[in-house]
């Protein structure tokens, strides 16, 4: 048994442990792949009445590394199937959950899940001081992530042939990577031609999503979540400036959806807005079908339960998604 699977034998009995020994806990999930030494551990800690601060054993805190703990719910908890397509683990019930969604919400969830996932994901490359380390293979992976789900809403052949020979690259790198033998420079090309593919690839999904959403009007506005996630939409995207940040309507037309409605963190969304209305509300609220307004209720409602509750109880983090309204 190699060292990886020995810390996960462990991790998952501690784990097990923390449930006994904690009577709020209902359950953990551990979600994603946990191969090699770059991976982090995803965890979503199941409450059955209100969250509580819990004190990992540092070996997991370590594991942990930059992610965050997800808290949820036990009566909301499969919900969260609604944002992605997770692959869930069940320490307490030691066996894999899985949710089936209806076909429509599955294409519902696609189209969500980039919007809300992509634009955020691809901000690393901006900052990349490029330099390989884990939390880097880390954010390279999650926007693979985003690729894969933008090629099941639309099939580009040619640019999914691109991106396999990346991903290729990719585990070739993060293999040298955690056998300690990668170059800096290997790294830096791979970088290289990574930007040049997101930049296209960017440019393909926002013709594509401009395209179907064309006939919504929307005012030029910013939509800022933090300091590092800020993203400016503009009807005229002339210039070099406005091609690096341009963004398609329907991504801040989603969050305009959740800021609308009557609850706590919808105000919260609200305010990231600015200019606070970005089209005429009568008009947006009818340009949505019944089945995806539903469908973004039950998300949005989701979050709120969550966010009310962990806001309650002075977290700073655990929120599904929406951690920066903490």
């Amino acid at each position: 048994m190699n060292k990886i699977l020995q810390t996960k034998k462990k991790l998952i009995q501690d784990l097990y442990n923390l449930v006994l020994k904690n009577k709020f806990i209902q359950d953990i999930w551990m979600y994603g792949s946990f191969k090699d030494k770059t991976s982090d551990l995803d965890l979503i800690l199941i409450y059955k009445e209100n969250p509580i601060k819990i004190n990992f054993p540092t070996y997991i805190k370590k594991l942990i590394a930059d992610g965050n703990v997800i808290f949820a719910n036990k009566k909301n908890c499969k919900k969260i199937f609604l944002f992605e397509k997770l692959n869930v683990y069940s320490i307490k019930e030691k066996k894999k959950i899985t949710v089936k969604l209806k076909k429509e919400d599955v294409k519902f969830r696609n189209v969500t899940s980039f919007l809300e996932r992509y634009y955020y994901a691809r901000l690393f490359l901006n900052k990349n001081k490029y330099r390989f380390n884990d939390i880097n293979f880390r954010n390279i992976k999650s926007l693979f992530f985003s690729y894969k789900t933008f090629f099941l809403i639309n099939n580009k052949k040619i640019l999914y042939k691109k991106f396999r020979s990346f991903e290729k690259n990719y585990y070739g790198l993060r293999k040298k990577y955690n056998n300690n033998t990668l170059r800096n420079k290997e790294y830096l090309k791979f970088i290289k031609y990574l930007k040049i593919f997101d930049q296209n690839f960017s440019d393909s999904a926002f013709i594509y999503f401009e395209k179907k959403f064309k006939y919504l009007e929307v005012k030029d506005h910013t939509l800022t979540f933090s300091k590092l996630k800020k993203f400016n939409y503009k009807n005229n995207h002339n210039g070099e400036k406005n091609k690096i940040t341009k963004i398609p309507k329907i991504f801040s037309l989603i969050y305009f959806f959740y800021a609308l409605q009557p609850l706590k963190l919808s105000k919260e969304i609200l305010n990231s807005f600015e200019p606070k209305i970005i089209c005429n509300k009568l008009y947006f609220n009818n340009f949505f079908s019944k089945k995806f307004k539903i469908y973004l209720l039950t998300k949005i409602n989701f979050l709120n339960f969550e966010y009310k509750r962990l806001k309650k109880n002075k977290f700073k983090s655990g929120l599904y998604r929406f951690a920066w309204y903490l």
